[in-house]
C-alpha cells in the first residue's frame, strides 16, 4: 500500500491485515510533517487495561511489530533536513522517542491513562441497569522504587471480584443510619483500582492509603472519579500510611472529599489511636479519643499485591491488626500474585496472619493479565494470584 493513501484508508476504517512497516511513509521519499505524524499516531500502543469490552479503547489497525523499532530508530537520528518547521522536527522527534519508549517495556513509558471497567453487584445493576463502572487511572512514569504508580494484575482482579463478596459487617454498617462513615480501609493503595472500586461497587466509605511518595497520585486518581462514585452511593479520600508506623494515619493536605451532599462528612473519618495531635478529624458531635476509649477501626480491609520485600509480611499484618475491627464479623481480603520469587513472603503472610487470630475464610486462585514485559508483549502476560477472606477466629 503506497503510503500517500494509508491515512485515507485508515480514515475509513477499510484495513484489515496488519500494517507492515513498508506501508509507513520512507524517509527516503521525504514524506510530509503530517504524513511523518499520522503514521507516527497509527503505532501508538494504548495502555492496556485488561478490559477488552471498556468503550474507551480507541479502533486501530493491528500493526506487524517487524522492523518498527528500527523504523522509528531512523526517524529519531534523521535530521528530517527536507521539512523547514523546526518546531514540526520536534514534535515528530518526540512522537517517535513516545513510540519506541511504549515498545521498550512499562518501566521505559511514559505516563498514560487506563480505563478499568467493574462489575456491580447484581442488585445494583437491576436498580440502575448498568451493569459496570468505569474508573479512569492516571499512572505516572514508573521508576524501581515506586512500583506503587502502576496497576497490578492482582488489584484488577480483587476489583472484578468485589461484587462477589460476603461481607456481614459492612453490610451491617451500611444499614445504620450513619451515612458519611467510612468503613473500609484500604492498605497499599497504588493507583487506587481496588479501593475506588471498593466505594463504587459497595456504596461504602473508603479510606485509601499509601507512602508520601504514592499518596498524590492516588489522591489525583481519587478526584478524578469523585463524580461515578458519589453516583454509585460510596466515598473515597486517601491518606498516608506508613506500616513502618502503623498506628499514624495522616490525611491528604488538602484535604479532599468526594462527597457534596453532606459537608460535615469530611470530619467522619476515624482517629488516630496513638497520636491524635496528627489524626484523621473527629466526627463534629464526639470527643476526642482518651486512653479509656477504644481506638478506631474498620471493619473490612483491602490490600492487593503489597508484598515486595521479605519484611512485609510482618509489616502488613501489624497494620491489619491495628486498624482491623474487633467483630466477629470483620473481614480482611488479600490478592497477590503468586510469583517464585516471593512464595516464601506468602507462606509467611499465612502463618502471621494466623498468629493474630485471624482465620482464613475463603480461598481461591485465578489467572490475569499483567504488562510488566517489552516489546512483542502486545497481550500481557498471564500471572496467577490467589485470593483470600480472613475473619477472626473468635469474637475478641
Amino acid at each position: 500500500m503506497p503510503h500517500a493513501l494509508m491515512v485515507d484508508v485508515v480514515d475509513q476504517h477499510q484495513i484489515s491485515d496488519p500494517l507492515h512497516v513498508f506501508d509507513l511513509p520512507q524517509l527516503y521519499t521525504k514524506p510530509s510533517a503530517t504524513e511523518l505524524l499520522s503514521a507516527l499516531s497509527l503505532l501508538t500502543i494504548e495502555p492496556r487495561s485488561w478490559s477488552p469490552t471498556s468503550r474507551h479503547r480507541n479502533e486501530a489497525p493491528a500493526v506487524n511489530p517487524e522492523g518498527i523499532t528500527s523504523y522509528l530508530t531512523r526517524i529519531i537520528s534523521s535530521p528530517l533536513a527536507w521539512l523547514s518547521d523546526d518546531a514540526e522536527k520536534e514534535t515528530i522527534w518526540e512522537t517517535a522517542s513516545v513510540r519506541l519508549a511504549e515498545r521498550s517495556g512499562r518501566s521505559a513509558m511514559p505516563a498514560m491513562e487506563r480505563t478499568f471497567r467493574i462489575a456491580k453487584r447484581e442488585e445494583d445493576f437491576e436498580l440502575s441497569g448498568d451493569g459496570d463502572i468505569e474508573i479512569l487511572l492516571h499512572e505516572p512514569s514508573l521508576t524501581a522504587d515506586n512500583l506503587g504508580l502502576k496497576t497490578w494484575c492482582a488489584s484488577y482482579l480483587l476489583s472484578k471480584r468485589l461484587h462477589e463478596l460476603e461481607l456481614p459487617s459492612l453490610q451491617k454498617e451500611l444499614s445504620k443510619t450513619s451515612q458519611g462513615l467510612y468503613q473500609v480501609l484500604e492498605l497499599g493503595s497504588g493507583t487506587g483500582l481496588v479501593g475506588m472500586a471498593a466505594a463504587a461497587v459497595l456504596g461504602a466509605g473508603v479510606v485509601l492509603t499509601d507512602l508520601p511518595e504514592i499518596e498524590s497520585n492516588l489522591a489525583r486518581n481519587v478526584e478524578t472519579n469523585r463524580t461515578v462514585i458519589q453516583r454509585n452511593g460510596g466515598l473515597a479520600r486517601t491518606a498516608v500510611l506508613d506500616w513502618l508506623n502503623p498506628a499514624v494515619l495522616l490525611p491528604s493536605s488538602p484535604l479532599r472529599s468526594l462527597t457534596a451532599s453532606a459537608p460535615n462528612i469530611l470530619n467522619h473519618l476515624p482517629i488516630n489511636p496513638i497520636n491524635p495531635t496528627n489524626a484523621l478529624p473527629t466526627p463534629p458531635d464526639s470527643s476526642p479519643a482518651t486512653p479509656s476509649t477504644p481506638p478506631p477501626s474498620f471493619p473490612v480491609i483491602l490490600a492487593a499485591d503489597c508484598i515486595y520485600s521479605p519484611t512485609h509480611p510482618a509489616l502488613l499484618v501489624s497494620t491489619i491488626e491495628t486498624w482491623l475491627s474487633k467483630s466477629a464479623d470483620s473481614r480482611v481480603v488479600i490478592e497477590l500474585p503468586l510469583r517464585s520469587a516471593y512464595s516464601g513472603d506468602v507462606d509467611e503472610l499465612r502463618r502471621r496472619m494466623r498468629q493474630i487470630g485471624l482465620a482464613l475464610l475463603e480461598e481461591g486462585e485465578e489467572t490475569g493479565l499483567d504488562d510488566w514485559g517489552g516489546e512483542g508483549d502486545d497481550e500481557g502476560r498471564e500471572v496467577r494470584c490467589w485470593w483470600g477472606v480472613w475473619g477472626w477466629r473468635t469474637k475478641v
